[in-house]
């Protein structure tokens, strides 16, 4: 519902903290020391990480004439989001890290986070400063998730539709989105092939799932309509 909603505010927004402490106790027993092997544990997980997106989504479009930015809240979460993937990569261990739930919204609320940054118009010293890191942790989300998907696409490992969370397929749509839209503004960066492979990949994986999930070729036609002649182009010939 957040990554849905764009501008406006989330339909959970007025409801989600007062829920989610209602429900702590049942859905979160990570908090109260309880054992991590019981089947609710990843559940805890998700219900943790579905309230930080919306955290995310809330900090960013909740300013009003009365209501300003709060930056120190929204590096919070960040931090906090960043700890959480700590986190659940320890608790993943050697397990695929493409059919975790917890860590696909983790890497999506730092997706919106990290662009909503790096497109902030920079108009004092301190806010490019924000603007280039922004860039940069941007940049490393894109890496992570591309190294997620990279084997699912090139046939060393099937993808286990049974296991696959729905929103893993919205994140790898949103990393696409955000690289067609870096390679439109910035046709000439030094990273344009990179970026290029990387949007090719994202898509193969999206293609792939497409033959299961019509979501996917929603999401591809989407894509297409962003998409210039000339960068279609290119993506065929590589491909």
């Amino acid at each position: 519902m957040a990554v849905e909603s764009g501008p406006h505010p989330s339909l959970t927004r007025s409801r989600t903290l007062i829920l989610q402490d209602l429900l702590k106790p049942a859905l979160c027993p990570t908090h109260f020391h309880q054992d991590p092997t019981n089947p609710i544990f990843p559940l805890a997980r998700l219900v943790e990480a579905s309230n930080l997106l919306d955290k995310i989504h809330t900090t960013i479009n909740s300013p009003t004439a009365e209501s300003t930015f709060n930056i120190e809240e929204y590096i919070l979460t960040i931090q906090t989001i960043i700890n959480l993937q700590t986190i659940l990569n320890t608790e993943i261990e050697n397990r695929i890290h493409l059919y975790s739930g917890g860590l696909g919204l983790c890497n999506l609320a730092l997706l919106i986070a990290f662009e909503n940054g790096a497109d902030a118009p920079p108009i004092a010293t301190v806010n490019k400063n924000c603007k280039y890191s922004a860039t940069e942790s941007l940049n490393s989300v894109l890496s992570t998730i591309m190294s997620t998907v990279e084997l699912s696409t090139s046939g060393a490992r099937s993808i286990d539709f049974n296991l696959l969370p729905p929103f893993t397929t919205f994140l790898v749509y949103k990393a696409a989105a955000i690289l067609t839209k870096g390679l439109l503004m910035d046709p000439r960066s030094r990273d344009w092939s990179e970026r290029l492979n990387n949007l090719r990949l994202s898509r193969n994986f999206l293609r792939i799932v497409s033959a299961r999930w019509l979501a996917c070729e929603r999401y591809l036609n989407l894509l297409d309509e962003d998409t210039t002649p000339r960068i279609l182009k290119a993506l065929e010939e590589g491909g």
